[in-house]
């Protein structure tokens, strides 16, 4: 059996040398030809626009006199046959030329959608410069002007009006080789809520990382939104808005909507490993606890997440024997949080068990103060990590501190409608020692920070001045001419 791997060109050819029916259901009978890839041949069948419209065959330019003469393709590109890395670097200049990074953002999918090889030879040889745009924080802004700068469809959008014929639809969208799916609900997207039809980027962005840092084959692979409505007002208004126009499915309708798309990727694409994404908190810890065992799936947020975290946390205390004399308080009581603080309580347990009178070693806290047994406003998902309020009140806290979030100065995830947030930048800049401060939230950083260190490649590099500053200067560094070193602050 023939595999092509990342190259120009793709094709699977089974054992019995036939080619299995393409995503439009067309057999492998037609004549074929032999296309010169990187690592090898692979046998395709489309000739002239069809194979350049193949984002995964497609190779522009780069296509040999050979090819063009066997393909049909003389006449419908430029005279020129380039090298992929004369390519690469005229990819670069057109996106290094835009100034916004929406549309950077915008260009790069661009090339993904008639270039798949390009694409990713110029994400992975970039990924340092390229990975903020096609990931956090661009891809947020993304999501939010969806439909405004939509293009070319990539993905799958299921409905509550699907549930009878999801089969069908992810039949239609690839072939039965698809081995890793991420799936989204749109709901909280980032820090930025729900998104509706337009969180479809995150799963695309998220594969795209996959394939350039990993190297996961990009046609075994499918990003999906289950669009389920919105409940965000503007969305809905919105005359342009490509979602389903509705509210937010929730309850027992949710959960069918749900169950009908789990068994049908079972059936589908049995082999296939499911990625839950950005699916609100409550959801997203329920849905994985329910589905785990059912099919190979997983949520980045929570287990992800949880174990970079740990990771962290352990290499840091490794020269002190491990987490045993730290407390651990977090500002947030979401699925991250909740799956970080479930993983370092198992660490801790194996570690040293705490005896039963003692303090509690971790505790959370959510927009309306500490999350401790005496509130009856608890999730079930967070009803674990309830701690009991009176070692806080024999501390000289009266009940209405705990639940009031402005008496704590921690931060985790993003809650920029805690006014906590604000106390922290103010904590910060007025503190006279060094805090090392690790966040996801730019604009944080802008404001509180005075130096980036920057770690990578065995080496660490400090950056004078905020996290705007150090792109700079990264940017500067990035399109240096040859032999220009431009060295760090």
């Amino acid at each position: 059996m023939k595999i092509a791997p990342m190259s120009g060109s793709t094709l699977v050819v089974r054992r019995n040398g036939t080619r299995p029916p393409d995503r439009n259901g067309r057999s492998g009978d037609r004549a074929k030809r032999v296309l010169e890839a990187p690592r090898g041949r692979v046998i395709v069948e489309q000739r002239g626009r069809d194979l350049i419209n193949q984002p995964l065959l497609n190779k522009g330019t780069a296509f040999t006199d050979q090819e063009r003469d066997s393909f049909s393709l003389r006449g419908l590109l430029p005279a020129r046959v380039m090298t992929i890395e004369e390519q690469v670097a005229l990819e670069l200049e057109h996106v290094r030329r835009k100034t916004d990074d929406l549309e950077r953002y915008i260009g790069l999918a661009a090339l993904q959608d008639r270039n798949e090889t390009l694409f990713y030879r110029v994400l992975s040889e970039n990924l340092e410069e390229f990975a903020p745009i096609v990931y956090t924080p661009t891809v947020g802004r993304a999501c939010q002007e969806f439909s405004h700068i939509f293009r070319r469809m990539r993905g799958v959008w299921i409905t509550p009006e699907d549930v009878d014929r999801i089969d069908d639809i992810l039949r239609a969208a690839a072939t039965d080789g698809i081995r890793l799916i991420v799936v989204t609900d749109n709901e909280r997207i980032l820090g930025l809520g729900d998104q509706g039809a337009g969180g479809i980027p995150i799963p695309v962005g998220k594969l795209a990382l996959y394939t350039a840092a990993a190297g996961i084959y990009p046609a075994w692979t499918l990003p999906i939104s289950l669009d389920v409505g919105t409940d965000r007002p503007e969305l809905l208004s919105d005359p342009l808005y490509l979602g389903y126009r509705a509210p937010r499915l929730r309850g027992q309708a949710y959960n069918e909507v749900l169950e009908a798309f789990v068994e049908s990727v079972r059936r589908v694409y049995p082999a296939a490993v499911l990625q839950w994404e950005d699916f609100k908190q409550h959801n997203a810890l329920r849905i994985l606890a329910r589905y785990r065992h059912r099919l190979p799936s997983f949520n980045d947020d929570v287990q992800g997440t949880g174990a970079v975290v740990l990771g962290g946390l352990l290499a840091a205390r490794r020269e002190t024997g491990g987490l045993g004399g730290d407390r651990f308080l977090f500002l947030g009581a979401g699925a991250a949080a909740i799956g970080i603080a479930g993983l370092i309580r198992k660490q801790l347990a194996m570690d040293c068990p705490p005896a039963d009178d003692a303090p509690p070693t971790i505790a959370l806290m959510d927009h309306i103060g500490l999350v401790h047994t005496g509130r009856t406003n608890l999730a079930d998902d967070q009803l674990p990590f309830a701690v009991d309020p009176k070692p806080f009140l024999d501390a000289g806290l009266s009940a209405d501190d705990l639940n009031d979030s402005r008496t704590v100065l921690a931060n985790h995830g993003n809650m920029s409608a805690v006014t906590v947030l604000g106390v922290l930048e103010q904590a910060l800049m007025h503190y006279q020692g060094t805090a090392i401060v690790a966040s996801h939230d730019r604009y944080l950083l802008d404001r509180v920070a005075t130096r980036i260190v920057e770690v990578g490649g065995g080496r660490l590099a400090s950056f004078a001045g905020n996290y705007s500053r150090y792109r700079e200067r990264r940017a500067l560094a990035i399109v240096a001419p040859a032999g220009q070193v431009h060295a760090p602050a």
